[in-house]
């Protein structure tokens, strides 16, 4: 009988200095995740604002441009 589930669990923690260009962010983050990922990683967490610099640090209207929207899903008893 071949068992489906196991104990253990691979977590894989990506942290990563960013910079000013959003896509260098992503590919470099893309690429961790591939490698953590061919590690044999089940569950990758990445640090928030991954993409960007951490702009909450100071207040300036430019870094505004930074946010994305996120759609949350609203599930509906039937």
């Amino acid at each position: 009988m071949t068992t489906l589930y196991s104990d253990k669990v691979t977590i894989g923690l990506i942290q990563l200095a960013c910079g000013e260009v959003v896509a260098a962010n992503v590919n470099r983050t893309i690429e961790k995740i591939q490698e953590v990922a061919s590690k044999g990683a089940q569950i990758i967490c990445l640090q928030e604002l991954f993409d960007s610099l951490y702009f909450p640090q100071t207040v300036s209207v430019k870094n505004y441009e930074l946010s994305a929207s996120v759609k949350i899903a609203r599930h509906r008893k039937p």
